[in-house]
Protein backbone atom coordinates (compact mmCIF):
# COMPACT_ATOMS: atom_id res chain seq x y z
CA UNK A 1 0.00 0.00 0.00
CA UNK A 2 2.83 2.34 0.76
CA UNK A 3 4.42 1.59 -2.62
CA UNK A 4 1.17 2.39 -4.42
CA UNK A 5 0.83 5.77 -2.64
CA UNK A 6 4.40 6.67 -3.41
CA UNK A 7 4.00 5.83 -7.08
CA UNK A 8 0.81 7.84 -7.37
CA UNK A 9 2.43 10.82 -5.72
CA UNK A 10 5.46 10.61 -7.98
CA UNK A 11 3.25 10.29 -11.08
CA UNK A 12 1.23 13.30 -9.98
CA UNK A 13 4.38 15.39 -9.48
CA UNK A 14 5.66 14.35 -12.92
CA UNK A 15 2.39 15.41 -14.51
CA UNK A 16 2.55 18.76 -12.74
CA UNK A 17 6.16 19.25 -13.85
CA UNK A 18 5.31 18.44 -17.48
CA UNK A 19 2.33 20.77 -17.46
CA UNK A 20 4.36 23.56 -15.91
CA UNK A 21 7.13 23.04 -18.47
CA UNK A 22 4.55 23.43 -21.24
CA UNK A 23 3.27 26.64 -19.66
CA UNK A 24 6.81 28.02 -19.31
CA UNK A 25 7.65 27.12 -22.91
CA UNK A 26 4.54 28.68 -24.43
CA UNK A 27 4.93 31.72 -22.16
CA UNK A 28 8.47 32.21 -23.51
CA UNK A 29 7.17 31.90 -27.09
CA UNK A 30 4.62 34.65 -26.42
CA UNK A 31 7.26 36.89 -24.82
CA UNK A 32 9.97 36.40 -27.50
CA UNK A 33 7.99 35.52 -30.60
CA UNK A 34 10.49 32.69 -31.14
CA UNK A 35 9.68 29.02 -31.51
CA UNK A 36 12.70 27.76 -29.55
CA UNK A 37 14.37 29.02 -26.39
CA UNK A 38 17.56 26.99 -26.88
CA UNK A 39 19.38 24.93 -29.51
CA UNK A 40 18.68 21.71 -27.62
CA UNK A 41 14.97 21.99 -28.44
CA UNK A 42 15.67 21.45 -32.16
CA UNK A 43 19.33 20.89 -33.09
CA UNK A 44 18.54 20.47 -36.81
CA UNK A 45 16.67 23.78 -37.02
CA UNK A 46 19.36 25.50 -34.97
CA UNK A 47 22.07 24.27 -37.36
CA UNK A 48 20.04 25.46 -40.35
CA UNK A 49 19.49 28.92 -38.83
CA UNK A 50 23.16 29.22 -37.91
CA UNK A 51 24.19 28.40 -41.49
CA UNK A 52 21.73 30.95 -42.87
CA UNK A 53 22.99 33.64 -40.49
CA UNK A 54 26.57 32.98 -41.56
CA UNK A 55 25.43 33.49 -45.14
CA UNK A 56 23.76 36.73 -44.07
CA UNK A 57 27.06 37.86 -42.55
CA UNK A 58 28.83 37.26 -45.87
CA UNK A 59 26.23 39.31 -47.70
CA UNK A 60 26.70 42.15 -45.18
CA UNK A 61 30.45 42.12 -45.96
CA UNK A 62 29.69 42.21 -49.69
CA UNK A 63 27.44 45.23 -49.18
CA UNK A 64 30.28 46.97 -47.33
CA UNK A 65 32.74 46.14 -50.13
CA UNK A 66 30.30 47.41 -52.74
CA UNK A 67 29.75 50.67 -50.85
CA UNK A 68 33.52 51.25 -50.74
CA UNK A 69 33.77 50.30 -54.42
CA UNK A 70 31.03 52.76 -55.32
CA UNK A 71 32.89 55.59 -53.61
CA UNK A 72 36.07 54.74 -55.54
CA UNK A 73 34.19 54.40 -58.85
CA UNK A 74 32.35 57.67 -58.28
CA UNK A 75 35.58 59.54 -57.48
CA UNK A 76 37.22 58.00 -60.58
CA UNK A 77 34.31 59.15 -62.73
CA UNK A 78 34.51 62.69 -61.34
CA UNK A 79 38.25 62.86 -62.14
CA UNK A 80 37.76 61.49 -65.66
CA UNK A 81 34.95 63.96 -66.39
CA UNK A 82 37.17 66.82 -65.24
CA UNK A 83 39.98 65.53 -67.49
CA UNK A 84 37.44 65.38 -70.31
CA UNK A 85 36.53 69.03 -69.74
CA UNK A 86 40.20 70.01 -69.80
CA UNK A 87 40.58 68.16 -73.12
CA UNK A 88 37.66 70.01 -74.64
CA UNK A 89 39.04 73.35 -73.51
CA UNK A 90 42.48 72.58 -74.98
CA UNK A 91 40.88 71.59 -78.30
CA UNK A 92 38.79 74.76 -78.32
CA UNK A 93 41.81 76.97 -77.55
CA UNK A 94 43.95 75.23 -80.17
CA UNK A 95 41.27 75.67 -82.83
CA UNK A 96 40.93 79.35 -81.96
CA UNK A 97 44.72 79.78 -82.26
CA UNK A 98 44.66 78.59 -85.89
CA UNK A 99 42.81 81.74 -86.87
CA UNK A 100 45.17 83.96 -88.86
CA UNK A 101 43.95 87.05 -87.00
CA UNK A 102 45.26 85.74 -83.66
CA UNK A 103 48.45 87.58 -82.71
CA UNK A 104 51.56 86.14 -81.08
CA UNK A 105 50.66 87.77 -77.77
CA UNK A 106 47.16 86.30 -78.01
CA UNK A 107 48.69 82.90 -78.65
CA UNK A 108 50.87 83.33 -75.57
CA UNK A 109 47.76 83.90 -73.46
CA UNK A 110 46.30 80.74 -75.00
CA UNK A 111 49.48 78.83 -74.14
CA UNK A 112 49.22 79.91 -70.51
CA UNK A 113 45.64 78.63 -70.28
CA UNK A 114 46.53 75.36 -72.02
CA UNK A 115 49.38 74.87 -69.53
CA UNK A 116 46.87 75.39 -66.73
CA UNK A 117 44.63 72.73 -68.29
CA UNK A 118 47.62 70.38 -68.46
CA UNK A 119 48.33 70.92 -64.76
CA UNK A 120 44.66 70.29 -64.01
CA UNK A 121 44.86 66.97 -65.90
CA UNK A 122 47.95 65.98 -63.87
CA UNK A 123 46.15 66.96 -60.68
CA UNK A 124 43.22 64.72 -61.65
CA UNK A 125 45.57 61.86 -62.52
CA UNK A 126 46.85 62.20 -58.95
CA UNK A 127 43.32 62.17 -57.50
CA UNK A 128 42.70 60.31 -54.25
CA UNK A 129 39.75 58.40 -52.84
CA UNK A 130 39.65 57.48 -49.16
CA UNK A 131 43.33 58.44 -48.89
CA UNK A 132 44.44 56.23 -51.82
CA UNK A 133 45.53 57.37 -55.28
CA UNK A 134 43.07 56.27 -57.94
CA UNK A 135 45.27 55.97 -61.02
CA UNK A 136 48.53 54.56 -59.58
CA UNK A 137 47.96 50.80 -59.79
CA UNK A 138 49.44 49.01 -56.77
CA UNK A 139 50.99 52.31 -55.69
CA UNK A 140 48.19 53.88 -53.68
CA UNK A 141 50.26 55.97 -51.25
CA UNK A 142 52.19 58.36 -53.53
CA UNK A 143 51.16 60.56 -56.49
CA UNK A 144 51.69 58.42 -59.62
CA UNK A 145 52.50 61.38 -61.90
CA UNK A 146 55.56 63.42 -60.94
CA UNK A 147 57.97 65.73 -62.71
CA UNK A 148 61.65 64.91 -62.24
CA UNK A 149 64.42 66.96 -63.93
CA UNK A 150 61.92 68.28 -66.47
CA UNK A 151 60.60 64.80 -67.33
CA UNK A 152 57.24 63.41 -66.30
CA UNK A 153 57.30 60.04 -64.56
CA UNK A 154 54.71 57.41 -63.75
CA UNK A 155 55.56 55.64 -60.49
CA UNK A 156 59.22 56.59 -60.95
CA UNK A 157 59.54 55.59 -64.63
CA UNK A 158 59.86 58.25 -67.36
CA UNK A 159 56.67 58.14 -69.43
CA UNK A 160 58.12 59.27 -72.76
CA UNK A 161 60.82 56.56 -72.80
CA UNK A 162 58.82 53.79 -71.11
CA UNK A 163 59.07 50.42 -72.86
CA UNK A 164 56.02 48.39 -73.86
CA UNK A 165 57.04 45.76 -71.31
CA UNK A 166 57.13 48.36 -68.52
CA UNK A 167 53.81 49.80 -69.67
CA UNK A 168 52.10 46.39 -69.76
CA UNK A 169 53.47 45.58 -66.32
CA UNK A 170 52.09 48.80 -64.85
CA UNK A 171 48.68 48.44 -66.52
CA UNK A 172 48.36 44.86 -65.26
CA UNK A 173 48.41 46.17 -61.67
CA UNK A 174 44.72 45.77 -60.96
CA UNK A 175 42.97 46.10 -57.61
CA UNK A 176 39.93 43.82 -57.37
CA UNK A 177 37.20 43.70 -54.74
CA UNK A 178 34.96 40.75 -53.81
CA UNK A 179 31.40 41.95 -54.32
CA UNK A 180 29.59 38.61 -54.28
CA UNK A 181 30.39 34.91 -54.08
CA UNK A 182 32.82 34.22 -56.92
CA UNK A 183 32.46 37.74 -58.35
CA UNK A 184 35.22 40.34 -58.28
CA UNK A 185 35.28 43.86 -59.70
CA UNK A 186 38.39 45.67 -60.94
CA UNK A 187 38.47 49.19 -59.51
CA UNK A 188 41.77 50.52 -60.81
CA UNK A 189 42.48 52.44 -64.01
CA UNK A 190 46.15 53.20 -64.57
CA UNK A 191 47.04 56.76 -65.54
CA UNK A 192 48.89 55.17 -68.47
CA UNK A 193 45.56 53.91 -69.84
CA UNK A 194 44.51 57.56 -70.05
CA UNK A 195 47.64 59.37 -71.23
CA UNK A 196 49.52 56.62 -73.06
CA UNK A 197 53.31 56.31 -73.25
CA UNK A 198 56.14 57.18 -75.65
CA UNK A 199 56.80 60.48 -77.38
CA UNK A 200 53.14 61.01 -78.24
CA UNK A 201 51.78 60.53 -74.73
CA UNK A 202 49.06 63.01 -73.81
CA UNK A 203 51.20 65.30 -71.67
CA UNK A 204 53.94 65.48 -74.33
CA UNK A 205 51.24 66.08 -76.90
CA UNK A 206 50.00 69.12 -74.96
CA UNK A 207 53.57 70.41 -74.60
CA UNK A 208 54.03 70.16 -78.37
CA UNK A 209 50.82 72.12 -78.94
CA UNK A 210 52.09 74.84 -76.60
CA UNK A 211 55.51 74.84 -78.31
CA UNK A 212 53.96 75.13 -81.75
CA UNK A 213 51.71 78.00 -80.66
CA UNK A 214 54.80 79.90 -79.56
CA UNK A 215 56.50 79.51 -82.96
CA UNK A 216 56.56 82.45 -85.31
CA UNK A 217 55.29 81.95 -87.89
CA UNK A 218 52.74 79.43 -86.72
CA UNK A 219 52.62 76.17 -88.70
CA UNK A 220 48.91 75.41 -88.96
CA UNK A 221 49.60 71.96 -90.43
CA UNK A 222 51.83 70.91 -87.52
CA UNK A 223 49.39 72.34 -84.99
CA UNK A 224 46.53 70.45 -86.68
CA UNK A 225 48.60 67.26 -86.55
CA UNK A 226 49.07 67.64 -82.80
CA UNK A 227 45.37 68.40 -82.31
CA UNK A 228 44.52 65.20 -84.24
CA UNK A 229 46.75 63.26 -81.82
CA UNK A 230 44.93 65.00 -78.97
CA UNK A 231 41.63 63.71 -80.42
CA UNK A 232 42.90 60.15 -80.10
CA UNK A 233 43.62 60.75 -76.41
CA UNK A 234 40.20 62.35 -76.06
CA UNK A 235 38.55 59.20 -77.45
CA UNK A 236 40.53 57.13 -74.95
CA UNK A 237 39.18 59.14 -72.02
CA UNK A 238 35.64 58.59 -73.31
CA UNK A 239 36.41 54.86 -73.44
CA UNK A 240 37.51 54.89 -69.79
CA UNK A 241 34.34 56.78 -68.85
CA UNK A 242 32.29 54.10 -70.62
CA UNK A 243 34.09 51.41 -68.61
CA UNK A 244 33.32 53.25 -65.38
CA UNK A 245 29.66 53.49 -66.36
CA UNK A 246 29.61 49.74 -67.02
CA UNK A 247 31.19 49.08 -63.61
CA UNK A 248 28.56 51.25 -61.92
CA UNK A 249 25.76 49.35 -63.66
CA UNK A 250 27.32 46.04 -62.68
CA UNK A 251 27.55 47.07 -59.02
CA UNK A 252 23.90 48.17 -59.07
CA UNK A 253 22.86 44.80 -60.53
CA UNK A 254 24.84 42.91 -57.88
CA UNK A 255 23.28 45.00 -55.10
CA UNK A 256 19.84 44.11 -56.44
CA UNK A 257 20.71 40.39 -56.48
CA UNK A 258 22.18 40.48 -52.98
CA UNK A 259 19.15 42.36 -51.64
CA UNK A 260 16.81 39.69 -53.03
CA UNK A 261 18.99 36.94 -51.61
CA UNK A 262 19.14 38.65 -48.22
CA UNK A 263 15.34 38.94 -48.15
CA UNK A 264 14.95 35.26 -49.03
CA UNK A 265 17.36 34.23 -46.26
CA UNK A 266 15.57 36.43 -43.70
CA UNK A 267 12.26 34.81 -44.66
CA UNK A 268 13.78 31.32 -44.25
CA UNK A 269 15.15 32.20 -40.81
CA UNK A 270 11.81 33.69 -39.80
CA UNK A 271 9.99 30.56 -40.99
CA UNK A 272 12.17 28.42 -38.74
CA UNK A 273 12.56 30.67 -35.69
CA UNK A 274 9.45 32.81 -35.48
CA UNK A 275 6.05 31.69 -34.28
CA UNK A 276 2.64 33.11 -35.06
CA UNK A 277 1.88 35.25 -32.02
CA UNK A 278 -1.85 34.47 -32.06
CA UNK A 279 -1.05 30.75 -32.19
CA UNK A 280 1.45 31.20 -29.35
CA UNK A 281 -1.11 32.98 -27.15
CA UNK A 282 -3.69 30.25 -27.81
CA UNK A 283 -1.15 27.53 -26.97
CA UNK A 284 -0.24 29.38 -23.80
CA UNK A 285 -3.87 29.61 -22.69
CA UNK A 286 -4.41 25.91 -23.40
CA UNK A 287 -1.21 24.97 -21.54
CA UNK A 288 -2.27 27.15 -18.61
CA UNK A 289 -5.69 25.45 -18.47
CA UNK A 290 -4.08 22.03 -18.69
CA UNK A 291 -1.67 22.97 -15.89
CA UNK A 292 -4.47 24.15 -13.63
CA UNK A 293 -6.42 20.94 -14.36
CA UNK A 294 -3.34 18.85 -13.59
CA UNK A 295 -2.86 20.67 -10.29
CA UNK A 296 -6.48 20.03 -9.33
CA UNK A 297 -6.52 16.35 -10.33
CA UNK A 298 -3.07 15.66 -8.91
CA UNK A 299 -4.02 17.35 -5.64
CA UNK A 300 -7.06 15.11 -5.26
CA UNK A 301 -5.01 12.03 -6.14
CA UNK A 302 -2.39 12.84 -3.55
CA UNK A 303 -5.06 13.39 -0.91
CA UNK A 304 -6.68 10.02 -1.68
CA UNK A 305 -3.34 8.30 -1.62
CA UNK A 306 -2.59 9.85 1.75
CA UNK A 307 -5.93 8.69 3.13
CA UNK A 308 -5.30 5.18 1.84
CA UNK A 309 -1.90 5.21 3.50
CA UNK A 310 -3.36 6.39 6.84
CA UNK A 311 -5.94 3.62 6.81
Amino acid sequence: MRISSSMMTRQAMENIEKSYSKVANTSNQVATGKRYASASESPVDFHMVNSLKLEQGEITKYFSNIENARVSVSDTEIALKDINESFQRIKELSSNAMNASVSLSDREAICIEIEQCKQQIISNLNSQSAGRFLFGGFNSKFPPIKENAGLLEYNGTVISTMTDLEKDSFISEKVVVNVSKGIKVDLKISALEIIGTGDNNLLNNIDKIISELRNEPLSSDELKNQVDILDDHFDNVLLQLTKIGATTNRLDAIVSQLTQKQTAISEKISGIEDIDIEEAILNYKLAEQAYNSTLSISGKSIQLSLMDYLR
